[in-house]
């Protein structure tokens, strides 16, 4: 277990309790699957994702605008491998100055 100083600790753990009393299908949902892409495309003719899940809470789309791309998610970095390094680019100017911060 990692401890990050904003996230509650008692809060996290009650989460991941609730996970143990999902149904199977709930599990079956909870899992990683492909991503799913929205792009604008103006008189789309997708009606894949018009239906609320919510209909006691949200309206289901009338009018849709964009299509959806499903694509498999990367594969996972290898041990060790970084996936974001968090350093600014060369060409990267910041304030008023536009110098690099220091």
């Amino acid at each position: 277990v990692i401890l990050i100083n904003f996230i509650d600790e008692e809060r996290l753990l009650a989460a991941d309790a609730l996970v143990k009393g999902l149904s199977k299908e709930e599990q079956e949902q909870n899992k990683l699957g492909p991503m799913l892409i929205f792009r604008h495309q103006k008189d789309s003719k997708d009606k894949t994702f018009l239906t609320s899940t919510l209909p006691n809470r949200l309206a289901s789309v009338a009018v849709c605008n964009s299509r959806c791309v499903r694509k498999e998610p990367p594969p996972p970095l290898p041990a060790g491998a970084f996936g974001f390094i968090p350093v600014l680019h060369e060409a990267t100017r910041t304030g008023d100055k536009g110098g690099v911060p220091g």
